[in-house]
């Protein structure tokens, strides 16, 4: 008995010696709730609940493990990739709350990298998620360039020419498709490229490119190449098509049958607007059936 009305000292108003858990919150307790209830505000210790104490506040709190776990943020709420929360327990190594994949944290919630086979918008062009050349994506996550190269090439893998398609294809011994369907339906885009190889190999013999408008420039039947890109060009729906190395002869009869450079020579012959049977891949003159006329195009 301390002869006072004050309730929250050492002795209650009803002459009961303070403790915790009797509702009175005395010195040096934190609160005192007057019950055993481990997952309200105030603990059984009379001690205020906290995140971090162990105990799961009801209502307020998800979880508490007192430290990070793979299960249990920092914050007391369940710890999931997305939340805006790092859990390096969990192994994030980011988390910037979005379902964004292609910004600088995954939705797997790690940094995005070239190779992760996602594109980075505004930092990556592309992204395969390999290390392999000239497949469409470089390694370092830059587009493969068209496969470009000046003057006639001998003896190119198909798989080189990265942004070429084939627009047609056609055996030497054919004759009768119409050079304007081929031009102006089949083959449309910007630049154009006239190659020669055996039936179905994966090596073509010769080739070379140049725009459009190069490679299809008429001649007519003169022997006055048009020059472009290292290449010297000759075209005529009803004589022939082909090319020869810029700076060259050359001698069409109907096609040219020059010697010099044979190996950098290619030439089909037309009749009326159409393909005709023949005749040259390179140094090899008069083939057929064994040989293909191929036109690829690209951007």
């Amino acid at each position: 008995d301390d002869g006072n009305d004050i309730d929250d000292d050492g002795c209650t108003n009803a002459c009961i010696s303070a403790d915790c858990g009797d509702g009175e919150t005395q010195p040096p307790e934190e609160c005192d709730d007057g019950n055993a209830d481990d997952d309200d505000a105030c603990l059984p210790t009379c001690i205020k609940a906290v995140c971090g104490d162990g105990k799961i506040w009801d209502g307020v709190e998800e979880c508490d493990d007192e430290l990070e776990t793979e299960s249990c943020d920092a914050d007391c709420t369940f710890a999931s990739c997305g939340d805006g929360q790092i859990n390096a327990t969990a192994d994030e190594e980011c988390d910037d709350g979005n379902n964004k994949d292609w910004d600088e944290c995954t939705n797997a919630c790690v940094a995005a990298t070239c190779g992760d086979g996602i594109v980075w918008i505004d930092v990556e062009e592309c992204d395969d998620g390999n290390a392999i050349n000239g497949d469409g994506c470089e390694p370092d996550c830059t587009v493969t360039p068209t496969y470009s190269a000046v003057g006639p090439q001998m003896n190119v893998p198909a798989d080189e020419l990265f942004g070429w398609e084939i627009c047609w294809l056609s055996p030497y011994t054919n004759s009768g498709t119409s050079i304007n369907s081929i031009i102006n339906s089949n083959c449309t885009k910007a630049n154009l490229m006239l190659a020669c190889r055996e039936v179905d190999s994966d090596i073509y013999t010769l080739l070379a490119h140049a725009p459009r408008s190069d490679v299809t420039f008429n001649t007519g039947q003169e022997n006055t190449p048009h020059t472009a890109n290292g290449v010297g060009w000759y075209f005529s729906d009803s004589y022939s098509w082909g090319f020869a190395k810029q700076g060259d002869a050359i001698l069409r009869n109907t096609c040219d049958t020059l010697d010099p450079n044979g190996d950098q020579r290619l030439c089909w012959h037309t009749s009326g607007g159409s393909s005709n049977p023949g005749y040259r891949c390179g140094a090899n003159k008069g083939i057929g059936a064994g040989w293909e006329r191929v036109i690829l195009h690209a951007d």
